[in-house]
């Protein structure tokens, strides 16, 4: 009975957390949505970009700080944050939020806990070639990157 009792608060506890701990990659999957799309999640990353306020995209872009090496899956995500304005470019920072697809983009929204772990923080840009004949915008989406040619 004991055991009983230990796996019903165990799943108790993940229902009220309603949290996953997930890569920013794990999050984008390798498809065109997110296999955690509907759900909460909490990750990490560094905050590569911010634009709140009038007339902007109201969040900021994420990316992970190694990635996972695997070109098919994008390292950054855009968070929709509208009224935060504690966020800075360089702040790695661990956020609780929901996974929704936004126009065919993965975003995460509704974001709650956002803690800076440490400031001032780089990202260095992902330098891409870009073909119009052979080109994958899925493996990209919300990362820092930089074009290699004109």
């Amino acid at each position: 009975m004991r055991n009983f009792y230990t796996f019903l608060f165990s799943i108790l506890v993940f229902t009220v957390s309603g949290q996953v701990n997930v890569t920013i990659p794990a999050i984008q999957g390798g498809g065109n949505s997110s296999p955690y799309n509907g759900q909460n999640v909490k990750t990490t990353g560094i905050v590569t970009a911010v634009f709140v306020g009038s007339g902007t995209i109201n969040g900021f872009f994420m990316q992970d700080k190694t990635g996972d090496g695997n070109p098919g899956t994008s390292d950054g995500i855009f968070v929709y944050s509208p009224n935060n304005t504690t966020i800075e470019k360089g702040d790695e920072i661990s956020i609780t939020a929901s996974v929704s697809e936004y126009f065919n983009k993965t975003q995460l929204s509704n974001a709650s806990n956002i803690t800076v772990l440490s400031k001032g923080n780089t990202i260095q840009p992902q330098k891409i070639i870009y073909d119009i004949n052979n080109w994958n915008w899925e493996s990209y989406e919300g990362m820092l990157v930089e074009f290699q040619q004109p």
